[in-house]
């Protein structure tokens, strides 16, 4: 009895020890030779491995395709370019796809994206970048991209436009900024630009304007606010005149309020105290 066990435990030693992980050829499939008798194929699939075969009671082959991830000998890998009708290869590692940075030539300059391929060389994803970051000689950057300097007489359109436009000065629009930045500074047609501070302003209120909708500012300027609840500032002769009037005020509201009187808008301070605190003559 004694001489049969050990006999036995030799013989599984012995199993044990010619147990190992073969390769196929072009790792298109592994075996395991030990106890489970397991196969894994990546695609077309054949009767051996390495030249074996998995069979006995507990043998198992493991079928993949383009893509699929399997555990072998405890790492993992997985199938590329594998079908039913194609060979394909394993390939070990933990993420099937990886980016890699791609810089390319485009007008004005270089600009860099990110292109996705997978472990087995086939591109993922490829969507190169069109607009230049990485500007050329004489070429600088505006609103994230590169643009070339507008011509003589012409400037951008806006701060956010890189568009190049003439600009010939009326009441409504001039040129302002200087050098590479100058852009045409555009009023709507209801506004003129006030030269001195270069903003746009209302010629004078709208008639159609609620009372409730016009203020005086803490710097003594008409506000209006509009339908779509913008505010304008108004530049009007009987604003600026009431400005001056009003210079002597005891204070940021008498001022307002003078303002507010002289121009017959809303006011909460009685005609005589404004004339009295302000030294309002006429």
């Amino acid at each position: 009895m004694r001489k049969i066990l050990i006999a036995t435990i030799l013989v599984t030693l012995s199993n044990t020890a010619n147990a190992e992980l073969l390769t196929g050829e072009n790792n298109r499939c592994y075996i395991d030779t030990g106890g489970w008798n397991e196969t894994w194929w990546c695609g077309q699939s054949d009767d051996k491995c390495s030249g074996k075969k998995a069979k006995g009671g507990k043998r198992q082959n493991n079928y993949y395709s383009h893509g699929e991830s399997g555990t072998i000998g405890g790492k993992k890998y997985y199938c590329c370019n594998g079908t039913n009708d194609t060979v394909g290869a394993w390939k070990k590692a933990n993420t099937f796809t990886k980016s890699e940075k791609i810089t390319i030539d485009v007008t004005n300059g270089k600009c860099t994206y990110e292109r996705k391929i997978d472990i087995c060389g086939n591109i993922v994803e490829d969507k190169p970048c069109t607009e230049a970051t990485d500007c050329a000689r004489g070429i600088v950057k505006r609103n994230d991209v590169c643009v070339p300097p507008c011509d003589d007489g012409f400037v951008f359109e806006s701060e956010n436009s890189n568009r190049c436009v003439p600009c010939a000065e009326t009441e409504r629009q001039a040129i302002v900024g200087i050098g590479y930045d100058k852009v045409c500074k555009k009023c709507k047609s209801t506004e003129i630009l006030d030269k001195d501070d270069m903003k746009c302003k209302l010629k004078e209120i709208p008639k159609t304007t609620p009372k409730e909708s016009i203020s005086i500012n803490e710097k003594g300027e008409t506000v209006v606010v509009n339908s779509d609840n913008t505010t304008s500032i108004v530049l009007t002769s009987t604003s600026k005149d009431a400005m001056r009037k009003c210079w002597q005020c005891p204070g940021r509201v008498a001022f307002k309020q003078c303002v507010l009187y002289l121009t017959n808008q809303t006011n909460t301070i009685s005609a005589e105290e404004i004339k009295s605190g302000c030294k309002i003559t006429d």
